[in-house]
């Protein structure tokens, strides 16, 4: 039985433990992620923001129901916490206090 560290793609968890170098190293990673995320969700919230209130500006209601729902179906594939995720877009959108 080798000891060599099998190769592993960056989405797969190999269960060998990592040297602190390694866990520095992947914790730089996810911050680096972290920062991508928040860019996003800003855009996004941005951009809702902006469709929202030309929708109001025009005579129609901010939200479009089956836009929410379609949102929430392309966020489920990721699971409960899919939908969690997408309700608080919905929440962020809205300047909406999150539901505890």
């Amino acid at each position: 039985m080798s000891n060599a560290r099998p190769e592993s793609s960056e989405h797969e968890y190999t269960g060998y433990e990592l040297s602190g170098a390694e866990q520095a190293g992947l914790v730089r990673r996810l911050e680096a992620l972290d920062a991508e995320l928040i860019t996003l969700l800003s855009r996004r919230v941005h951009l809702s923001r902006w469709i929202g209130d030309s929708r109001v500006e025009a005579g129609l209601p901010r939200a479009v129901h089956e836009r929410d729902l379609a949102m929430f179906a392309r966020y489920a594939i990721a699971g409960a916490c899919g939908k969690e995720v997408a309700l608080l877009l919905l929440h962020f959108a809205r300047d909406l206090p999150p539901r505890h």
